[in-house]
């Protein structure tokens, strides 16, 4: 019988848990929202020193900011950028948890 009473016990505490997480979430994780400025691109400007003025948050990669470059750009190669001329570079807004 205590058996019995101690596996409901956990199985209902398992439970209980389970739907804690899937519905509050015990993760503090940053949201992200993703858009985009258009910049035209001066000389002696790079991908590099354009991207370092936009301050990226550290939470993103520089591999995903180069993969959002080339969404918004039509795979255009990022160390072919031409003075005048118009691209799109993403920016991120992070939305941080707040403490409890």
């Amino acid at each position: 019988m205590r058996r019995l009473l101690l596996a409901l016990l956990l199985l209902t505490v398992t439970i209980l848990g389970v739907r804690h997480d899937l519905t509050i979430g015990t993760l503090q994780i940053p949201s992200v929202q993703k858009s985009h400025v258009d910049v035209i691109v001066e000389s002696g400007q790079t991908y590099t020193t354009i991207i370092q003025q936009l301050h990226i948050p550290e939470e993103i990669t520089e591999e995903q900011v180069l993969h959002d470059f080339l969404l918004l750009n039509d795979s255009k190669d990022p160390e072919e950028l031409q003075a005048g001329s118009i691209y799109r570079f993403p920016i991120y807004d992070i939305h941080r948890p707040i403490e409890q």
